[in-house]
């Protein structure tokens, strides 16, 4: 009990930073990074999708200068029911702004979009 109370607990509304989130993911703690990309912008200053996102994060690389990237890979349909596969790559950059770019491969080709940029906490949170 006192252990507890000798620890600060962070504030609700104060996001994590940089620092701490490599921290929590170096201890090996369970970080997932939840997105509202309607809050993030792409590389032209448009809004990104209206669409929300989640990810565990289970594999990370951590290099100075660049930031903590990891990735998520996924197979899914496209409208038409042909198979794609969906590669989201995270950079989450030392100035504490996660961008993500997707890359699909589909039967036709590879498409690659912008990256989208979120700022932390309104566009990305990550929790644990």
């Amino acid at each position: 009990m006192l252990l507890a109370a000798a620890v600060p607990a962070r504030a609700q509304s104060e996001a994590p930073g940089y620092a701490e989130i490599l921290g929590a993911l170096q201890s090996a703690k369970p970080v997932k990074v939840l997105t509202d990309l309607s809050q993030c912008v792409s590389g032209d200053g448009k809004p990104g999708p209206s669409m929300q996102s989640g990810l565990q994060i289970h594999a990370f690389i951590a290099l100075p200068e660049k930031g903590v990237l990891f990735s998520d890979v996924h197979q899914t349909l496209d409208p038409s029911g042909q198979p794609v596969t969906e590669y989201v790559r995270y950079n989450l950059r030392t100035d504490g702004q996660l961008s993500l770019t997707l890359t699909r491969v589909t039967p036709a080709g590879t498409a690659k979009q912008e990256p989208i940029v979120c700022k932390i906490p309104s566009g990305a949170r990550f929790v644990w």
